[in-house]
Order: structure tokens, then C-alpha cells, then sequence
């Protein structure tokens, strides 16, 4: 009995042990994905080029749904997009608001909030909040984003799950 007993504590032992190295992975890619989200803010806050495409895939299936009627297609056409970008604000300051991140497999996404503002070459600031959603794919060990949903919501209206909920009297 005592050899039975040590075999099925070795076994839950190495279960656990899996479970808590799957886990620590889960957590390293959900930094790296943190780290590329901090990294497109900096590139744009720097206007350096070179730093905000380091985060997207070098691909021609990457997309970027910008703000307004934009849509922009391919890394290449994606690199000319932020380059005419740059040249049209003097300065640029970014910043999150918040962040929620998750991976699976070799796929993971980022949710957040940013917060801009844009100096024209003019003088005039422009202040907006981003809604930003990237979903990032893993090639050859490496993240990086193929697709981001950038958008300016005219007002933004927060809903809190522990606030009331409408009914039809309400309404």
C-alpha cells in the first residue's frame, strides 16, 4: 500500500507542477503582451517610427482600423500611414487609462483605454481617449500585433455591473 500511495503523490505532484509551469508561461506571454502595448505608446509619444512598427507583424495581412474611415492594409502601407501621422503633429503624448490582457495558445489580445494629446504644428492641443484592441499572434517564438481597432468615441458613457440594471418600468 505504501507504494501505491508514493505513486499517486508523485503523480498529483507532477500534475501540480505542470499546472503552475503552464501558468507561469500564461503569465510571461501576458507580459510580453503588456511590454508591446507599452511599446506602440512610447513609439508614438516619440514619433520614432522604428520603435512603434517594432510591435507589428512585418506582414501583408496586418491591419489597422484607425479612428475615422481609415483602414490601413499591409506593413508597408501601415509604416507610410505612421510616418504621415508623425509629420502631422508637432508632439505627442500617450498614456493608459487601463489594460486587460489574455492569451491562448499562440494568440492573444489587448483591451485598453489611452489617452492622447496632440500638439499641431500650429500650436492647437488635441485631447482624445482611445478605445484600442489589438489581437497579437505568436511566430517563431515572438509576439506581434496583426490586427488593432483604434477608435474615438464622440462621449463615454461608463457602466458599472453594480449599478442598477433598466427594466421595463424603467424604460
Amino acid at each position: 500500500m505504501l507504494k501505491w500511495t508514493a505513486f499517486v503523490g508523485i503523480g498529483a505532484a507532477s500534475i501540480m507542477a505542470a499546472g503552475t509551469v503552464a501558468q507561469a508561461s500564461v503569465l510571461r506571454d501576458q507580459e510580453q503582451i503588456k511590454q508591446l502595448v507599452a511599446t506602440e505608446i512610447a513609439g508614438g509619444s516619440e514619433q520614432n517610427i522604428e520603435k512603434t512598427m517594432s510591435v507589428y507583424c512585418n506582414t501583408p495581412d496586418v491591419v489597422l482600423f484607425e479612428s475615422g474611415p481609415y483602414v490601413m492594409r499591409g506593413y508597408d502601407n501601415l509604416k507610410a500611414a505612421w510616418a504621415a501621422y508623425f509629420k502631422a503633429f508637432k508632439k505627442a503624448e500617450g498614456s493608459l487609462i487601463d489594460l486587460n490582457v489574455g492569451t491562448s495558445g499562440n494568440l492573444a489580445y489587448a483591451f485598453s483605454r489611452q489617452q492622447w494629446k496632440f500638439t499641431a504644428p500650429d500650436g492647437s492641443v488635441r485631447q482624445d481617449e482611445h478605445r484600442v484592441t489589438n489581437v497579437y499572434r505568436r511566430v517563431a517564438g515572438k509576439w506581434c500585433m496583426f490586427h488593432e481597432n483604434d477608435s474615438v468615441p464622440s462621449k463615454i458613457v461608463e457602466i458599472d455591473e453594480k449599478a442598477p440594471k433598466a427594466t421595463k418600468e424603467a424604460e
